[in-house]
């Protein structure tokens, strides 16, 4: 058995059994895949990280665009029907 207390595994059992067997798991390659330790998991990382800051900055910019919230910004109105509809959505026309 191994320790869960944190950092790298201290074996705690002398007998050879203990030592584990990743090429025997089958869930060793779902590991490297989601650790990105593979070149299809390091691209599997890139990809979601840039989903998750193209949501944040269509957010922030889709909070510039709201005359409710930005009503005195002239950047308010700046995008019209087509560019609401295909970017943000804040309208309820859409």
């Amino acid at each position: 058995t191994f320790d869960r207390g944190g950092g790298a595994p201290q074996k705690t059992d002398a007998s050879p059994s203990a030592d584990p067997d990743p090429a025997g798991d089958p869930r060793y390659g779902l590991f490297l895949f989601l650790e990105a330790r593979t070149p299809a998991g390091l691209a599997y990382e890139t990809f979601t990280i840039s989903l998750i800051l193209l949501s944040v900055a269509t957010f922030v910019l889709a909070s510039v665009f709201l005359p409710e919230y930005n009503g005195d910004s002239p950047l308010a109105y700046k995008c019209g029907p087509r560019c609401d509809a295909v970017w943000f959505g804040n309208r309820p026309d859409n």
